[in-house]
């Protein structure tokens, strides 16, 4: 027995006169052994550790090493080792009995770590503690070995959280360098492959800029020459041939008939008026007769002006008097305009389509002025171009209805006859840096209008990879500089996304969508919460997370379960605004998808909290359960 005083239940008198309930102070109980021991009072709570028990007797080693012998109430909920605190219940002619007082998880989870250390013989700092704490969080096991394999880990990966290699050890992913630090990234947001592709795509066409004026032209040119030899554009049908779509597949005939009506004032060939009525009329053929009737509209406004103004100054001078220009001002606004009776609804409607037409397939006319595409033409021009390419920039002649990607194939084709002197000028344009850089964006990015085809994700990554790889090799091969180190820097960290979303795919089926939209880029992720024996066995069943970063709309995260031809959605949002604005739209959305046989049921919620996705799609799978909850993980 330790050299301690013993204070036992079975002590025959009990001095408590010095003590209110709840107190402690140091007296004399005059017992067995006699002498000077700690007085205890009822109610008093007391903490430390058993070092016997039997039955219900328990013995307490208290933190000043005296030794509480007293009955014990609860004592199957206690062991030998354990530390806890117990409220005196009661001190009578038959000794003391004590109470265990239950523990909070953390005092709980606090004593584990501390005899997890002390068994692993590892010092109780701040680092070993919160490697101990996340593997108990974690549900993983706290013995020495895995300690020290997390601490291994940490001192590798420094700049990587003990919470993030934790649960990386615990599913099994390699805790390289390149999968820390991509991990750390997508549970931190800051994984966007839209936006690395940004980031890229302004940066290889600075480099060609800087390259320009800063070496002769014939060495900028063969650079050129070999860097879109590792960055083919996509040859897919939609990139080499623009598909005008006919005014059949977007007016009903009531609409056509309506439009022939409105258009009778107008001199429109009976051809062209049958072609609309038939719906045969393409929708670059409907934009070309509207952009033909507005210029002669305009035309005739402005004669009719000029005549306006004529016979007012002669009336004026006739009658010796000085002209009142507010006078013919308000004349001239109050004369109605030819231009304003070609306005009208259906028209304004295939004006729209054609113009999200023209940007999604990312001609030169949605994103460059007519007095660009005269500038690129003249510096094609000068520089001896082929003449079909000079034709295709014109507006005159072509409105400028080729895409980025056909052009900067042309392009190539027609870079080696050109005169390289002047060609390096034509490099440093801002015109060509747009040109080179959509088409780079239409290469590494989706449009709505490609989803339509079942590989062209699989297709993007395996371009992406490839055309990673390649540009890596020839910045660190070919070129020195920041701007080379730079891009080889971005290409290799893009590359290693996509690897590790690859690992992500191990524990559930999951997406980077980097679309392209009109005007900008977005990103998007999907997240598939049925499993996949299931979605291959059953593909009408389904339930998904998508999440959108928009620009107007900003972070929205859209969870949609579908059986059969039900649909059922819940759009989760950060603002009150954006939720009755949605909640005002689903009807039309509902009307939609009715239109095409489902069924549609849904609802604009705003929600604060954030959710770790990623970890959450993850436990998801190693319970092989579907999610129980609706989770939505809500950032900008």
């Amino acid at each position: 027995m330790l050299n301690s005083t013993v204070i036992n239940r079975n002590t025959p008198h009990l001095n408590t006169a010095t003590s209110q309930v709840g107190s402690r102070s140091i007296g004399s109980i005059n017992g067995n052994g006699g002498g000077s021991v700690r007085q205890l009072t009822t109610g008093e709570v007391i903490k430390g550790e058993v070092s016997d028990l039997r039955n219900n007797q328990v013995e307490v080693t208290l933190e000043d090493n005296t030794k509480v012998a007293a009955y014990l109430e609860n004592a199957s909920d206690i062991a030998i080792g354990d530390t806890a605190a117990f409220r005196v219940e009661s001190i009578d002619a038959n000794g003391i009995t004590l109470k265990l007082i239950p523990k909070t998880q953390e005092l709980l989870q606090n004593d584990t770590i501390n005899r997890a250390l002390t068994e692993a013989g590892l010092p109780k700092n701040e680092t070993n503690v919160s490697v101990v704490r996340e593997l108990i969080e974690n549900q993983m096991p706290i013995n020495k070995k895995m300690i020290q394999q997390i601490l291994v880990h940490s001192y590798n990966n420094k700049d990587v959280s003990i919470n993030t290699l934790v649960l990386m050890t615990k599913h099994n992913i390699p805790v390289t360098g390149v999968n820390a630090s991509q991990f750390q990234e997508y549970r931190n947001y800051e994984h966007r492959l839209v936006k690395e592709v940004d980031t890229l795509t302004d940066s290889i066409p600075t480099l060609m800029e800087h390259l320009s004026q800063e070496n002769p032209s014939e060495v900028v040119v063969s650079f050129l020459d070999h860097l879109l030899d590792i960055l083919p554009m996509q040859e897919s049908a939609d990139a080499n041939e623009i598909v005008f779509p006919t005014v059949r597949s977007i007016l009903s005939d009531e609409q056509r008939q309506e439009l022939v009506e409105h258009l009778e004032n107008f001199n429109i060939p009976e051809a062209t008026k049958q072609a609309i009525l038939d719906g045969s009329l393409s929708l670059k053929e409907a934009y070309t007769l509207m952009e033909h009737l507005q210029k002669e509209a305009m035309a005739v406004d402005q004669n009719n002006a000029l005549q306006i103004q004529e016979n007012f100054l002669e009336e004026a001078a006739t009658a010796g008097e000085t002209p009142n220009m507010e006078l013919l001002e308000q004349e001239l606004m109050e004369t109605e305009k030819v231009a304003d009776q070609l306005s009208h609804p259906i028209l304004d409607s295939l004006m729209e389509e054609y113009s999200l037409l023209r940007q999604d397939q990312g001609l030169l006319s949605s994103f460059m002025e007519d007095d660009a595409l005269f500038n690129l033409k003249n510096m094609l021009t000068e520089a001896g171009f082929a003449q079909e390419l000079i034709d295709s920039v014109d507006p005159e002649l072509n409105g400028g209805n080729i895409s980025s990607v056909q052009f900067l194939n042309a392009f190539k084709k027609a870079l080696p006859e050109a005169k390289s002197d002047i060609a390096g000028f034509l490099l440093q344009s801002r015109e060509f840096k747009d040109v080179f850089k959509a088409a780079l964006m239409s290469n590494w990015t989706l449009r709505p209008s490609m989803l339509k085809d079942p590989e062209s994700i699989p297709r993007l990554y395996d371009t992406l990879t490839s055309q990673m790889k390649s540009l890596h090799s020839l910045m660190e091969q070919a070129l020195s500089g920041e701007d080379a180190a730079k891009i080889s820097q971005q290409s290799s960290h893009l590359n290693n996304n996509i690897d590790f979303m690859n690992t992500l795919n191990q524990f559930f089926p999951y997406l980077q969508l980097p679309m392209r939209l009109h005007n900008q880029t977005l990103h998007s992720e999907l997240y598939v919460y049925t499993k996949r024996d299931q979605l291959r066995n059953d593909p009408n069943h389904v339930s998904v997370l998508l999440h959108l970063d928009m620009d107007y709309l900003g972070p929205l995260d859209i969870h949609i379960k579908m059986d059969e031809k039900n649909v059922n959605a819940r759009f989760s949002t950060t603002s009150d605004e954006i939720k009755t604005l949605l909640n005002a739209n689903l009807p039309f959305l509902a009307e939609t998808l009715q239109n095409r046989g489902y069924t549609f049921n849904g609802e604009a919620v705003a929600e604060d909290e954030s959710v770790d996705i990623v970890k959450d799609f993850m436990e998801a799978g190693v319970k092989d359960t579907g999610m129980k909850r609706y989770s939505f993980d809500i950032r900008a």
